[in-house]
């Protein structure tokens, strides 16, 4: 067996595309390449190596002249509709300051609020992402403020989120992790 042949065998990442982690009991699974990869940590580095690619920081805002400007832009200055996490519409930039403007008076004029682009580029079907990212707010952010918009601009859909939180790194790597979770349950192709 020559050591380009042994090398891949030992490091086949086949297991990622089917494993759900929340499900698994590594020892008495009978996936000897799942229970090696998950005492190795092997797992866990390959989402949060996958992850960066799905659930990226691209901001934060402090200001209400910040979020206001956020909302603006990521809404192509109104022409796509956001939605926050209420399920209301945004569709107007009055309706965006409005938002933004009692987000700030709930938090006595002082906030930190993250902005986060979603996207699975390597498999780019639009309903799909939909029903991920929905899912992934539902899980994930039901107690926050947030507000998103679908972009569909590039040629791997997208959505731009601002969210009511500042995210440090181990949380931002818990969100990426749940993220590829929610990805891996919905048959997403990751890689």
């Amino acid at each position: 067996m020559s050591d380009d042949i042994l090398i891949q065998s030992k490091f086949d990442s086949t297991f990622l595309s089917s494993f759900k982690r929340s499900a698994v009991d590594y020892f008495k699974e009978n996936n000897s390449a799942l229970l090696e990869a998950y005492q190795s940590g092997i797992y866990d580095a390959s989402v949060n190596f996958i992850s960066e690619g799905h659930l990226k920081t691209t901001g934060t805002s402090q200001t209400i002249d910040d979020v206001k400007k956020f909302l603006r832009q990521a809404s192509f200055n109104g022409e796509l509709t956001l939605k926050d996490n209420k399920g209301d519409l945004l569709e107007t930039v009055p309706d965006q300051e409005c938002l933004a403007n009692s987000w700030f008076k709930e938090k006595n004029n002082s906030s930190y609020y993250t902005q986060l682009i979603l996207m699975i580029p390597k498999d780019n079907d639009r309903n799909k992402l939909s029903r991920v990212v929905q899912v992934f707010f539902l899980k994930t952010f039901c107690h926050l403020k947030y507000a998103y918009v679908e972009h569909t601009d590039t040629e791997i859909y997208h959505y731009h989120v601002i969210i009511d939180k500042s995210f440090n790194d181990k949380l931002l790597s818990k969100l990426r992790k749940d993220f590829i979770s929610i990805c891996i349950e919905h048959d997403v192709k990751l890689v």
